[in-house]
């Protein structure tokens, strides 16, 4: 009995050619899916950086500036106390940095913050039932 030629083709050298020429050709297709995957996963992570954690961390940068040269301000009104003009010259210093340190507060407060629980990635929220 003859077989019929389409499985006769896979079980020669045809076959075997082909299926080498395909097993590549499908192991690239699934390492570029896991690639495309985790390149979005970035993409994700970089976006949320820029949204939140880097204006975040600059915010706070200012306002850690501004403490320290408050408290170096302070220290310097105390140093010349017996000294108006510079105690003055330093206490309206000390007032300047308030001001930039309250500025860099405001604007922190109103940034973006992420959420503690779900790592940045907004879950979906379920529905209530409705009761009768």
């Amino acid at each position: 009995m003859k077989k019929s030629g389409f499985s006769q083709w896979f079980k020669g050298i045809k076959g075997r050619l082909l299926f080498a020429a395909v097993v590549p050709v499908i192991g690239f297709a699934i390492v570029f899916f896991v690639a495309l995957k985790g390149i979005n996963r970035t993409n994700v992570i970089v976006k949320i950086a820029h949204e939140t954690l880097i204006p975040n961390s600059i915010y706070l940068g200012d306002m850690r500036v501004s403490r320290n040269r408050f408290i170096g301000k302070a220290f310097e009104s105390l140093v010349f106390a017996d000294k108006p003009d510079k105690k003055e010259k330093a206490i309206k210093a000390m007032e300047k940095t308030n001001d930039e340190f309250d500025k860099a507060y405001t604007a922190y407060s109103k940034a973006p913050f992420i959420d503690g629980g779900s790592g940045g990635v907004k879950k979906k929220k379920k529905k209530k039932k409705k009761k009768n």
